[in-house]
């Protein structure tokens, strides 16, 4: 049997009838006056004869609480002490809100006053404007209705209280009134009832999967909650949890077993969820076996740290002293071979600091046949190459190379555009150019001519007689906006990727058919157009895949290399800084080699002229100034810009030279000392003036002569 934490209403001898939820404070008033009811005083003592001391749960009820010991006075008008509740739900303290024995969220929060319904039944009033305090402890004022007709606000003395007019016998009501009156709907209910008496009544059973309520929801049908959902609203995943639940109910849950590797129930300091464990600064520091100075890493659970893994070393030994940082440790000299090859020497004699932090020098050796110490960078072996373009007069120029054998080592032709819309197949024959021809129309003519039509040649026949001098052809495809033609296809190739599957399947299958070694690829695209920095990766995934499918078609140490024009290349103001060549980003790339033009016949902003690689570092951030000179594109094409050591950069950096009166020729002689004593191992040549009367690199303006380009290229290659 349950006594219920309500307050009520008497209807005294004489008739009151109707009265509900009256205050119990109002309530001893109203008996003292009219000598009715309990028979309370307001002085409280024994409980009035025929009064019910309500239970301590009823008691808390009526009082608002729920939680710690609790006084005041109880529905006989006696004073009492009760316990309200020894703990608050999880999450949850007593006065955790600021109202005095009330559960509330453990960080404090904000009480949720009443409404003003709410208000006035729980002081027992139902007419007029009512004065008192709330469940906040707040003073406020509320309208608590109007009453019927045959009623009065306030009759008989009852403050706020709807009581019949003329007064009359009191008709107690049925149980279910009395139920409903006192919001139950289930289990047996003990209180007073409209009349003052004393009742005990069976308020009902529950349904549906419904239980009675007890505490806070005593007597009233509730719905549990779920396991899951308790464990859900807490975001709880391990561990038990004991908790009342909102049916009142103790409960005791477990919340999930155990946790992912890595992390511990709690172990983020919070009950019941699971969390990474830190691993001790001891634990890393033993688990990659280092003792000495500090290691800046990041934990297991994702957190930057540093950490000291240990002070001095033991006498004879260094910290880092066996060539492993933070491992103390006897450094043991590496051989001269070891020391070579750790600075990616293969010739001559080097000298640098060895993996101990001494100064020294060591032969690393000759290089074999065919290659030259140096070929390949400093100290690096390596053989030399010059390379020579053929625009127009394919077959007038292959002669004069023929003729001239010592003097190149590659061969490249314009064979190919992508100056249209290019959408799939092999890319439209360069000839569709000829003639400043800003965009190709479809062209299948695989014929390369001489200057008056009498010789043609094929892509194959041309390479068939360079391979025959000892030379690899490396045809050009070429296109641009800067280079006699539109963006478009370019941007095609880069942005659509089915786009450029075909372009590269059907190029490579192009280069075995011919016995290419390989291709140029020479986009010199608009400033400030669409193939921007924004390309740039774009790019470098593109050539990637590109010679990875020279290398699936079967052709052998494919050769893919890069036209570079100073107004494309990004890190410069000469590009706006917006160029889509990025040599950080191309420096990794599978791009063989890099091969950037001169334009301007002055040998170097410097006087005297630099005669080694500067300090100019591409950098978008800090974008360099322009410096057409020879000297300034060569400290472009310095450390750090194409690798990280300087015999990468040497290795993929090809130096152009332009063969005519307003390029290289006047300084030539003077730019090929600069380049080799540069450290540089890679020329191109790019003849401009080609007619009938100014054959291939033997132009009447030339200064110096012709026979001087092969001579220098011979001897070049010599070296």
């Amino acid at each position: 049997m349950s006594q219920t934490s309500r307050s009520r209403a008497v209807e005294p001898a004489g008739g009151v009838r109707g009265w509900r939820l009256l205050e119990r404070h109002a309530l001893l008033a109203l008996a003292v006056s009219i000598g009715a009811g309990c028979g309370a005083t307001a002085g409280g003592g024994d409980p009035p004869a025929g009064c019910v001391p309500e239970t301590d749960a009823a008691f808390c009820v009526a009082l608002g609480k729920n939680c710690g010991s609790v006084s005041g006075t109880d529905n006989c008008g006696t004073p009492r002490s009760a316990d309200c509740g020894e703990s608050c739900p999880s999450g949850q303290t007593c006065g955790g809100a600021g109202v005095a024995n009330v559960c509330a969220p453990s960080g404090g929060g904000t009480c949720v006053p009443q409404t003003d319904s709410q208000f006035c039944a729980a002081a027992g009033k139902n007419c007029g404007t009512f004065s008192g305090t709330d469940n906040c402890a707040a003073s406020r004022s509320a309208g608590c209705g109007t009453c019927p007709s045959n009623e009065t606000c306030g009759g008989e003395g009852a403050t706020n209280v709807c009581v019949p007019a003329g007064g009359g016998a009191c008709t107690p009501e049925t149980d279910a009134q009395f139920c409903a009156g006192l919001g139950m709907n289930c289990g047996s209910v003990s209180n007073t009832d409209n009349c003052g008496a004393a009742r005990t009544a069976s308020c009902g059973t529950c349904t549906g999967g419904e239980v009675c309520g007890s505490g806070a929801a005593a007597n009233v049908c509730c719905t549990p909650e779920t396991d899951a959902a308790f464990c859900a609203s807490g975001a709880l995943d391990c561990g038990t949890v004991t908790w009342t639940d909102n049916c009142g109910a103790p409960r005791s849950t477990n919340c999930g077993g155990s946790c992912p590797a890595g992390q511990s129930c709690g172990g983020g300091g919070v009950a019941n969820v699971c969390a990474c464990v830190p691993e001790t600064d001891a634990a890393f520091c033993a688990s990659g076996g280092l003792d000495c100075g500090t290691v800046t890493w990041t934990d297991n659970c994702g957190t930057p740290r540093s950490t000291n893994c240990g002070g001095t070393c033991p006498a004879g030994e260094s910290c880092g002293g066996i060539g492993t940082p933070n491992v103390c440790g006897t450094c043991t000299p590496e051989t001269d071979p070891a020391f070579c090859a750790a600075a990616g020497k293969s010739c001559g004699s080097y000298s640098a600091t060895d993996n101990c932090g001494a100064p020294r020098t060591a032969s690393c050796g000759t290089c074999p046949s065919g290659e030259t110490c140096g070929g390949g960078g400093p100290n690096v072996c390596g053989a030399r190459e010059s390379w020579i373009a053929v625009y127009i007069d394919y077959p007038t120029a292959l002669a004069d190379i023929a003729a001239n054998p010592q003097s190149f080592t590659h061969v490249v032709p314009t064979f190919y555009t992508v100056n249209y819309n290019y959408q799939s197949g092999v890319a439209y024959y360069s000839t569709c150019g000829d003639g400043g021809n800003p965009v190709c129309t479809a062209n299948t003519a695989n014929a390369f001519p001489d200057v008056d039509g009498s010789n043609v040649l094929t892509t194959e026949q041309f390479t068939k007689q360079a391979t025959a001098l000892g030379l690899r052809t490396v045809p050009i495809i070429y296109g641009g906006a800067a280079n006699q033609g539109t963006d478009i296809g370019i941007e095609n190739i880069l942005t659509n990727a089915t786009t450029q599957d075909l372009f590269i399947n059907a190029m490579a299958s192009e280069a075995v058919t011919n016995g290419y070694a390989g291709y140029n690829i020479d986009w010199e695209v608009a400033g400030g157009g669409a193939v921007n920095a924004s390309q740039a990766q774009n790019f470098v995934t593109f050539v990637n895949n590109f010679r990875a499918a020279l290398v699936n078609a079967g052709i052998a140490n494919p050769i893919l290399s890069v036209s570079a024009i100073v107004s494309n290349i990004n890190g410069t103001n000469c590009s706006g800084n917006n160029g889509y060549l990025d040599f950080s980003l191309l420096q990794s790339s599978s791009v063989d080699r890099i091969v950037i033009e001169d334009f301007l016949g002055t040998l170097s902003s410097a006087s005297p002229a630099t005669t080694t690689c500067q300090d100019v570092v591409l950098s978008s951030s800090s974008p360099v100034n322009c410096d057409y000179t020879v000297t300034g594109l060569l400290n472009m094409m310095c450390p750090p810009n194409l690798g990280s050591t300087a015999a990468l950069d040497f290795e993929k950096a090809v130096i152009g030279l332009e063969a005519d009166p307003y390029g290289t020729n006047p300084i030539i002689g003077s730019a090929f000392s600069t380049i080799e004593s540069y450290g540089f191992q890679k020329v191109a040549v790019w003849p401009q003036y080609q007619s009938t009367a100014d054959p291939f690199m033997s132009n009447a303006k030339n200064s110096p002569a012709t026979d001087t380009w092969y001579a220098l290229l011979a001897a070049f290659l010599a070296q």
